[in-house]
């Protein structure tokens, strides 16, 4: 009866780890071939990045124009903080300014700029 009852438990382990390896490999097989198809459907990047096209109403465009022409006149006066630029005897020609965002008041008599200047 003991040997039985041991030689079933044998069995039922070894169906077990069985059991255990079989699923294994399934789930190993089936990443496997979703790696594959993953990558043969990859898109070729290059390593530039571009921002996506968008199309802003001629408000905004112009807001931005005029925010970038004051902060270049703040730099040529050397305006409070914009002096920096004429410490360290930067160049006005390597001064790059970018508008990230433009937030308005909802009656669009105030605005907030997000200003990006590289150097």
């Amino acid at each position: 009866m003991i040997q039985r009852h041991t030689s079933m438990l044998l069995l039922t382990s070894i169906l077990l780890l069985l059991h255990i390896r079989f699923t294994a490999c399934i789930v190993v097989l089936c990443l496997v071939v979703s790696m594959i198809i993953g990558c043969s459907h990859a898109e070729k990047f290059d390593d530039t990045w571009r921002p996506p096209p968008v199309n802003h109403p001629v408000e905004y465009v112009t807001d931005s124009l005029y925010v970038v022409h004051t902060v270049n006149e703040f730099i040529r006066v050397e305006y409070n903080i914009f002096h920096y630029y004429h410490t360290f005897k930067i160049p006005e020609h390597e001064i790059t300014i970018y508008i990230d965002s433009l937030v308005y008041s909802p009656d669009s008599l105030k605005m907030i700029a997000f200003v990006g200047i590289k150097s």
